[in-house]
């Protein structure tokens, strides 16, 4: 205005943000982004649960997301250019953005700015001052596991689960040389069982 009123001014010259962090990776992080965002929260109460965690270690980066129900959590991806621990908080806004963005075998490279943003290539994106929970504790670590077919124990599900309770929907499990699988109500007499192999198993029956 002060120029086209031919008046002084003095242009305010904008500095560039203070880049904190860089690091690549490869586009795997925006395919875990997207099956990520379904899992967030829209209760502003819980503003770090709106958002998408990517959790930096020297194992790599994994996406994770939880509405306090369910949790995601990805395998971790390989990145170069970052190895201590770090988390990163992808506000609601930028996760839609990050879902539009097209990468195919190409790197991404993440640029962490002073101020709680970050650019995901050429895509800028708002980060969350806040803190993720603790999803770790949550995750059981098992000593030992049972290895089978899933689409034989779906489908064997599917058999017995129309004789369950309607309350409950309950199906009982008897490992004893195979999976054994039982679904019954009570109040009606109803019941079925099925049967099936599994492959392999480092616990007793």
């Amino acid at each position: 205005v002060c120029e086209m009123l031919g008046l002084p001014f003095e242009a305010v010259v904008k500095e560039p943000a203070k880049i904190l962090h860089t690091f690549t990776t490869t586009a795997l992080l925006i395919d875990k982004i997207k099956k990520a965002a379904p899992f967030t929260s829209d209760d502003d109460l819980r503003p770090a649960m709106t958002g998408i965690c990517l959790d930096l270690n020297k194992k790599g980066i994994q996406v994770v997301a939880t509405d306090a129900h369910r949790l995601y959590y990805s395998e971790r991806i390989a990145v170069e250019g970052y190895n201590a621990d770090m988390q990163i908080l992808v506000a609601p806004e930028s996760i839609a953005k990050l879902k539009k963005l097209k990468v195919k075998d190409e790197p991404v490279v993440i640029t962490v700015y002073e101020g709680n943003t970050a650019a995901f290539n050429d895509v800028e994106v708002r980060l969350l001052d806040a803190r993720f929970p603790q999803y770790e504790v949550v995750i059981p670590k098992y000593k030992s596991f049972m290895e089978f077919v899933k689409d034989d124990l779906t489908a064997n599900v599917k058999k017995v689960m129309p004789y369950a309770n309607k309350s409950t929907n309950q199906v009982t499990f008897h490992i004893n040389g195979n999976i054994e699988m039982t679904a019954q109500d009570v109040d009606f007499s109803f019941e079925s069982k099925a049967q099936m192999n599994y492959l392999k198993k480092t616990c007793p029956d």
